[in-house]
């Protein structure tokens, strides 16, 4: 049990911005990963606007896309029969650093049919992997699609007009929630019904945090790692309080950008909330990870 104990950490909350318990500190699980555990740091979690010197410089950067060129994407069947001439849909989708892609989500719509539409063309395509300083890493991107017919006086398949693309690999020199506007609250097209929102939006104004795990320092890293690392990761937080999407914004070893994704995706919220009814809500965290920790920092 002794020997156990080295493994159980303290991760301190800034209680103001996440809304923790009163005693500023919670229980940490260690995070998974493949790779031999070397130390598992003491973490400190902000929701602090996030300082953009911290950010992934544009040249280091090539984000995740798809391996044979963008996808057709149909009209609706569902729009014809209903006489919607217009829509529009975003879905953001997570590749892994094989090019696999792992997660799938909505972030915006018109109409849910279009969402489909585009979720149906996605599931059949090839990517490639997000890459930092040349290397791949896990990341997220976004396909957004808007459709129109030619012809909304005819709604044969000869007359349809098709959609118009906009892959959208969002810039990392942005603020998240500029990042996030680009997506969710574009107003070009027909109104949205559906859209992600900002944790201001919320009731309470803050995600209130159910779980969170602490990322390994993988092996490897340990000798160039003697410092504290601060990572910037956003993700939404879907309606059952789950993260989604995770991605590491700033400019980190490629080694714990894995680490830190793999693990942020295992943390829990309570389910957002705008006037009781359960919303997605994108959102940003920054993570300072400590590899040596003082030892009044663990639990015995």
């Amino acid at each position: 049990m002794k020997k156990l104990s080295l493994f159980l950490v303290t991760v301190f909350i800034s209680t103001a911005s996440v809304g923790f318990a009163d005693n500023g500190s919670v229980p940490a699980v260690p995070g998974p990963s493949n790779d031999p555990v070397v130390v598992l740091p003491k973490m400190t979690i902000t929701a602090k606007r996030t300082d953009p010197s911290l950010l992934i410089p544009r040249n280091d950067l090539t984000e995740a896309s798809f391996a044979r060129g963008d996808p057709v994407v149909g009209f609706p069947s569902q729009a014809r029969f209903k006489r919607i001439f217009d829509g529009r849909a975003a879905v953001g989708v997570m590749v892994d650093a094989e090019g696999n892609a792992t997660d799938f989500l909505v972030v915006r719509y018109s109409e849910s049919y279009f969402a489909e539409e585009v979720i149906n063309a996605l599931r059949n395509e090839r990517f490639t992997p997000r890459k930092i300083k040349g290397i791949a890493v896990p990341g997220r991107f976004y396909f957004v699609r808007a459709f129109s017919l030619d012809n909304p006086n005819q709604t044969g398949i000869g007359n349809f007009g098709g959609t118009y693309p906009a892959t959208v690999s969002m810039n990392p020199m942005e603020q998240m929630e500029e990042r996030s506007n680009r997506v969710t609250n574009s107003k070009d097209g027909p109104p949205l019904i559906y859209k992600a929102h900002g944790e201001y939006e919320i009731d309470g104004h803050i995600l209130e945090v159910a779980a969170v795990a602490t990322p390994a320092i993988p092996a490897g890293l340990e000798t160039t790692t003697s410092h504290a690392l601060t990572i910037v990761v956003s993700f939404y937080v879907d309606e059952k309080g789950d993260v989604r999407l995770p991605s590491v914004d700033s400019n980190s070893p490629a080694l714990m950008v894995a680490s830190v994704i793999k693990t942020v995706s295992d943390w829990k919220f309570v389910p957002p909330t705008i006037k009781g009814k359960p919303v997605l809500v994108f959102t940003s965290r920054t993570l300072i990870l400590e590899p040596n920790p003082a030892p009044n920092s663990f639990v015995h």
